[in-house]
């Protein structure tokens, strides 16, 4: 068996680790899903109004980046983040360092 080379650079040289930046998805736009609604806040309880409601605020949202989303504010296309607290039953599948947020 043959000997190991070592990594390429100077010889006893250690093999440095890339720094890993967090990736921002500032510049991203926001994804939908109603996989994990609850019974007692599923659709099927809205009106068709409420219904309709729902499609066209989503629909605007998903235009939009998170970063602009962020700036717009709560009132207007925007939103703010809500304590943990202020949700009375916050399913189990949801981390403890989620952000939740509000958009009205």
């Amino acid at each position: 068996m043959g000997k190991l080379k070592p990594p390429a650079g100077k010889q006893g040289e250690r093999a440095r680790t890339p720094q890993v930046t967090p990736l921002s998805t500032q510049h991203m736009r926001p994804k939908f899903s109603l996989e994990y609604i609850q019974k007692s806040h599923c659709v099927s309880r809205c009106t068709k109004e409420e219904k309709a409601a729902l499609i066209e605020r989503l629909h605007e949202l998903s235009k939009l980046t998170w970063q602009k989303i962020m700036q717009a504010g709560k009132h207007g296309q925007g939103c703010s983040t809500l304590p943990r607290n202020a949700i009375p039953s916050i399913p189990s599948f949801i981390p403890e360092d989620t952000n939740i947020l509000l958009s009205l």
